[in-house]
């Protein structure tokens, strides 16, 4: 089932669309959700921290155009959307650079490197007709395949990471000036990546 659409604004300081209106909007959706669909209370604070994940990758995302969030509940599995309609003036030259914090926080990796292929798609998407898509499982996946002590960095971010430890999979689809971003979390079992 879809639940309600919600507009999401680029522009922080336009009235109405504060981003402390966009955070109690996405909480109290996902309370919902959580509700209505008879999640228990760890279920329940797995799809908050999932929804607060998302929270922390926004003002990456929004910064290139306006939006839409929703979440859609299907069979124990949630899926929380962003979706993102680039500008029609955006010029990917003179887009922000992605904000690097050299502060260590062990919240920011994963997030980072999402927030990171989230600016590439937002990037090509004019340009390839097919678009692109980027799975976080599938980045695992190759992680598993590759020597391990070759790629220690990338581990340590997994391991460290509350989405890659909860959710089955984080998606990010782009076509035709439109990037979406999917998180997914089943409830019939919990992932693992090691």
């Amino acid at each position: 089932m879809k639940y309600n659409t919600y507009m999401l604004s680029g522009t922080q300081n336009q009235a109405g669309n504060t981003q402390e209106k966009t955070i109690g909007i996405i909480l109290r959706e996902t309370e919902k959700v959580s509700q209505e669909n008879g999640l228990d209370e760890r279920q329940s604070m797995h799809m908050r921290l999932l929804a607060e994940e998302l929270i922390c990758m926004l003002p990456q995302i929004m910064q290139y155009g306006s939006g839409t969030f929703w979440i859609e509940f299907y069979t124990n599995t949630v899926e929380i959307h962003v979706k993102v309609q680039g500008k029609k003036s955006f010029d990917a030259d003179s887009a922000p650079a992605p904000k690097a914090d050299n502060k260590p926080n062990e919240k920011q990796g994963i997030i980072r490197k999402i927030c990171g292929v989230f600016d590439f798609a937002v990037k090509v998407t004019k340009e390839v007709v097919t678009g692109t898509r980027w799975s976080l499982q599938e980045y695992i996946e190759n992680l598993k395949s590759s020597d391990r002590s070759q790629h220690i960095a990338e581990w340590d971010e997994l391991e460290q990471s509350i989405i890659a430890n909860l959710a089955d999979d984080v998606v990010v689809n782009s076509k035709l000036g439109d990037v979406e971003m999917v998180v997914i979390k089943s409830f019939d079992e919990a992932p693992t990546f090691i």
